[in-house]
Parts: structure tokens; C-alpha cells; sequence
């Protein structure tokens, strides 16, 4: 432990001069960073999901998911909880537009 106490003190310069090069190189990168948000680009080409999902934006103008957000007091992952959440995405499914 020692010897690296040591190497970091005797070549402290060195190490701040390689930390400045290593943030200036992240953050050249940053600049070429891009996040793409649009969920459709997860889909493959072709896919039946996606493709209901373009007809249904065309028909009804809308480019909104909708999320639903369950509360439970135990584990979401519970057999008798994940059966709820399939039995309610069983009646979305169902609704009309």
C-alpha cells in the first residue's frame, strides 16, 4: 500500500496531467453522444406490434404511449400479482380504439 501511496505522490503531475486528457478526450465524445427516445426504433422492420402502432398514430393522431402504473403493498413479481397485471392487460386489450 505503500507503494502506491508513493507512486501517486512522487507522480501526482503526471496523474492530473493524464486525468485533464482523459476528461477532455470524454468530453469530445459527448459531443458526438445522441439518444434517440423514439421506443419504435427498438422493433425490428416488419414488426406486427410496430406497424398496428404507425396505423394506429395515422388513424387517431396521437404519438403517446400510455403507461400504467400498478401499486401493490408486496413483490409486483408475486404469482398472483402477475396474474393481475396480465388479466388488466387482457381487458386493455380489449378496449376499443
Amino acid at each position: 500500500m505503500e507503494r502506491i501511496a508513493n507512486f501517486i505522490y512522487n507522480k501526482s503531475r503526471l496523474i492530473i496531467v493524464l486525468v485533464a486528457i482523459l476528461n477532455i478526450v470524454a468530453l469530445a465524445s459527448f459531443y458526438r453522444f445522441e439518444l434517440d427516445t423514439d421506443f419504435l426504433s427498438l422493433f425490428t422492420e416488419g414488426n406486427p406490434r410496430a406497424e398496428e402502432y404507425d396505423r394506429l398514430n395515422e388513424k387517431y393522431q396521437i404519438g403517446e404511449a400510455i403507461s400504467v402504473l400498478i401499486e401493490q403493498d408486496d413483490s409486483l413479481l408475486d404469482k398472483e400479482n402477475l396474474q393481475a397485471v396480465y388479466r388488466i392487460q387482457e381487458e386493455i386489450e380489449k378496449l376499443d380504439g
